[in-house]
């Protein structure tokens, strides 16, 4: 298929707030924190929680945290033992933080788990297995944390 050519100008796709600046997306927070991780920048990667946490609509906020969680636990998969450890504090803290709103949600609850895990504290990440289990027991690799745990 040949290109259209329309002859207007690029303009950015961004979403703006009326002021003209960017709107914080989930999309372009996660953009942000592969970047701040792929540098090694943990502290830009968890000052990006609070930015999220700006969004005033409780949904979208929820989502950018967990997209913010997401790209640091695919982070690590390159990343040395050593920053890999501090990207998971950086997970953890933003995680436990976010149970403070929701406690009662088992997604959160598992990654904050699968996190604790990572940094070897296994009696914590344990019980907050278990509560995410109790809250869904269909919710995926919930059980199979729960195995590893006793493995270790």
């Amino acid at each position: 298929m040949a290109l259209r050519l329309t002859g207007k100008t690029l303009q950015s796709s961004a979403p703006t707030t009326a002021s003209g600046q960017s709107a914080i997306t989930s999309e372009s927070l996660a953009y942000r924190a592969r970047t701040a991780l792929s540098s090694g920048d943990v502290a830009a990667f968890g000052a990006l929680f609070a930015t999220a946490g700006e969004l005033t609509d409780p949904q979208r906020r929820f989502h950018a945290k967990l997209t913010l969680i997401d790209a640091g636990m695919g982070a690590t998969a390159q990343a040395s033992e050593t920053l890999a450890t501090r990207v998971y504090v950086a997970i953890a803290g933003a995680a436990l933080d976010m149970l403070e709103d929701a406690p009662s949600e088992p997604t959160i609850l598992n990654l904050a788990g699968v996190a604790l895990y990572e940094l070897w504290s296994l009696d914590p990440a344990q019980a907050l297995f278990r509560a995410a289990r109790r809250l869904d027991p269909g919710l995926p690799n919930v059980e199979r944390n729960l195995d590893e745990v006793a493995h270790r």
